[in-house]
């Protein structure tokens, strides 16, 4: 099944809605529905975090969840690399055409 451009806020709110649910359910998660979590938590947009941070019932255990798995949801360097790349290159360029 091919995924069209109309889908994917569709999609991501699918994904921010299970979040929510498995967020609401911390720390009374299954081994699979804390993986799932994990998985999808890095995926989810601002948008859906600030959401899930302002409600009074989600907050503490989105908190206690993000500071107790930090190391394994925070976004890999190698997501950040394609941004740094291209200033480093027009840093180098930049330097080459001074000197």
């Amino acid at each position: 099944m091919q995924t069209s451009a109309t889908d994917l806020p569709v999609a991501v709110w699918a994904l921010a809605e299970e979040a929510g649910a498995l967020v609401g359910k911390y720390p009374d998660l299954t081994p699979g529905e804390l993986e799932r979590l994990i998985a999808i938590h890095p995926r989810l947009p601002m948008l859906h975090l600030a959401l899930m941070t302002s409600d009074e019932q989600l907050a503490p255990r989105l908190e206690a969840f993000q500071k107790k798995y930090r190391r394994r949801i925070r976004t890999p360097f190698r997501q950040y690399a394609s941004f740094f790349i291209p200033i480093a290159m027009l840093a180098v360029i930049v330097l080459w055409s001074i000197l």
